[in-house]
């Protein structure tokens, strides 16, 4: 809730945060990388995305470097934000995993953070050198049993956006107010359900061993 909240202010819009919110949801489903982790990265990513498409494909190239310079999505996110702002200089754990040989920059030779970010997209994103990178992690271990939780998790926070848990939540608290104004009547019902099950086993106790 806290994430989506965070999402429509962000967003240039209400109706732009909430699309960008569901379309992190599906990409989190499919993702091989922990849930937890990439809602964290996508915290930052929202801030300077333009839309629910241009967060989607920031996430996906943030995700492949994650995978390819084995830097956790969380650290990439953050450096690709200053990358954008500052130029390579600013990201430097993407400079000591060799950012600028990944993007087949030459060494000593300055490019602006627009250009960088242009070639960070293009390697890493959809159609570029290391588009796969996520999908080849995906067919390892690691990679499908987060795939598998991340899917089951989408269907939980589904689930909750239905109201489905706010019902359960509201009939609890029913539940629990009767329960707590009602001690008499509490204990009437369990010794009532406790003598008939001590009868009951009684019963079948004696026709058992007429058997």
């Amino acid at each position: 809730e806290k994430l989506r909240n965070q999402f429509l202010l962000l967003s240039p819009s209400i109706n732009e945060g909430k699309k960008s919110f569901e379309a992190l949801q599906r990409f989190i489903a499919s993702s091989p990388l922990e849930s937890d982790s990439i809602e964290r990265a996508s915290e930052t990513v929202i801030a300077f995305s333009k839309n629910s498409n241009d967060l989607i494909n920031n996430l996906t190239a943030i995700q492949n470097a994650s995978i390819s310079l084995g830097i956790d999505i969380e650290t990439v996110s953050r450096e690709f934000s200053s990358l954008s702002r500052t130029g390579i200089d600013g990201a430097r754990e993407l400079k000591r995993r060799n950012l600028e040989q990944f993007l087949g920059l030459q060494n000593g030779i300055k490019v602006s953070s627009e250009e960088i970010t242009r070639l960070f997209l293009k390697k890493f994103g959809k159609g570029g050198e290391f588009e796969n990178a996520s999908d080849a992690f995906a067919n390892t271990f690691a990679g499908a049993s987060n795939r598998f939780r991340n899917s089951f998790k989408n269907i939980q926070e589904s689930i909750a956006q239905a109201g489905l848990l706010d019902f359960f939540a509201d009939l609890t608290n029913v539940f629990t107010n009767f329960i707590r104004n009602n001690p008499e009547l509490l204990a009437k019902i369990i010794r009532d359900f406790t003598l008939g099950l001590i009868e009951g086993i009684k019963t079948f106790a004696s026709f058992s061993s007429r058997l």
